[in-house]
């Protein structure tokens, strides 16, 4: 999960977005501030003599130069109110990606975690499957004997030799799942994990705190929720941005000469106070208006939803837990009662009280009992990060695990 969350190419993603935001809010900081532009000319032109020689001609031709150095100046000194609300805009849009990032970042933590205990689950059926198929080929031997001294029917040959060859599919599948996931794992943590041995050193908690107190950790800690309440922010500022085009602007404008030929030399600066007051705009403005007043609605109506999803995910989340837990426990049982029920068939094959099918059914319900139980005490913790990345501190666990 460390190792995801350093070097994943989507946090990086994520991450250019928070710096375009940083950047345009540098924008929206220059719309404060003068521009200044240092912009020097050179003219060149013919120059005609209209004094008429006594042929009636013109008597002299010449080129006239003229070079001039000049400094320009421009601030807006009035625009509506609208570089106010646009830096404030930015601002929130900046908290937005910032808390998307970290969104995201937990959500690339649980999606590793995932995928790392569905490693271990496929590992583990292994183990388990590969383990009765040791048991399972004893015990085919072992009838085949039997057939050949004339004790056993070729029917309780077959039983076995199918059971042995669906166990062996389970263990292809079981194989097979364990490299697409831990080539999954290699590409989440962009490490190679297709050979290095596992190992889990993530302990449940003995006890957990309450729903309600989850929740509220939830609405706290959540960064979805924080992003969706300065996406909020953001669009009401652009409500205001898009409603400052009512009101007029006022810009002013300078200009110097550092050095000046052009006429009138004695000149050395000028200046501008132009005002714009909108009249007319064929309905531009007003849509724009509207138009952010929709985004604004859309923003509240998006965390109205995802606090909806807050809920529902922490009562779903509980109820799952709740249900693992008991779940663990009859599984234990129905292991325990299978183990028993597999060593009495076997017994009463031996003492000819019992058919082959018996313990054939009864070892296929010990392997499943042993299977269920394995992939529940995954399930149970995989649920439990589940429920810490819900409230929005699966980032704070990871970092206390260090």
């Amino acid at each position: 999960m460390l190792r995801a969350n350093e070097y994943h190419e989507s946090l990086a993603i994520s991450g250019e977005n928070y710096l375009r935001s940083l950047i345009e809010r540098r924008r929206a900081v220059a719309e404060f501030l003068p521009t200044v532009n240092l912009s020097p000319s050179y003219s060149f032109r013919q120059q005609v003599d209209s004094a008429a020689g006594s042929d009636g001609n013109s008597s002299s031709n010449a080129q006239s130069r003229t070079f001039d150095a000049g400094v320009s100046g421009s601030i807006n000194l009035f625009n509506g109110f609208s570089d106010i609300n646009r830096y404030w805009r930015d601002t929130f849009a900046i908290e937005q990606a910032r808390q998307n990032l970290l969104d995201a970042q937990q959500g690339l933590l649980l999606d590793v975690a995932s995928v790392f205990y569905e490693v271990l689950r496929a590992e583990a059926s292994v183990k388990v499957i590969d383990a009765s198929l040791v048991t399972q080929e004893e015990r085919l031997r072992d009838i085949q004997g039997r057939l050949d001294a004339g004790l056993a029917r070729p029917l309780d040959v077959a039983q076995t030799q199918s059971q042995v060859s669906a166990t062996r599919v389970r263990i292809l599948n079981a194989s097979r799942d364990v490299i697409t996931s831990r080539l999954t794992l290699s590409f989440l943590t962009t490490g190679d994990f297709s050979t290095m041995s596992l190992a889990d050193s993530y302990d449940i908690p003995q006890q957990i705190a309450g729903e309600d107190e989850f929740r509220a950790i939830a609405y706290q800690q959540r960064p979805d929720l924080a992003a969706a309440d300065a996406a909020v922010k953001a669009a009401r500022r652009d409500v205001q941005v898009a409603f400052g085009q009512y009101y007029p602007s006022v810009t002013l404008d300078l200009e110097g000469f550092l050095y000046r030929e052009s006429l009138p030399d004695e000149r050395k600066w000028q200046g501008l106070l132009s005002l714009n007051l909108p009249l007319f705009s064929a309905g531009r403005i007003e849509a724009d208006v509207r138009e952010a007043w929709s985004f604004y609605r859309q923003a509240m109506l998006v965390q109205q939803r995802l606090g909806r999803e807050i809920d529902r995910d922490i009562q779903s989340t509980f109820a799952e837990i709740i249900a693992s837990d008991s779940r663990l426990l009859e599984l234990k049982v129905q292991r325990d009662a299978a183990q028993q029920a597999y060593d009495q068939a076997d017994q009463s094959y031996r003492a000819g009280l019992a058919t082959n099918l018996d313990r054939v059914t009864a070892q296929s319900i010990l392997l499943q009992a042993q299977l269920d139980q394995s992939n529940e005490f995954f399930d149970r913790k995989l649920r439990q990060l589940q429920l810490l990345r819900t409230a929005g501190v699966l980032r704070d666990e990871v970092e206390r695990m260090q």
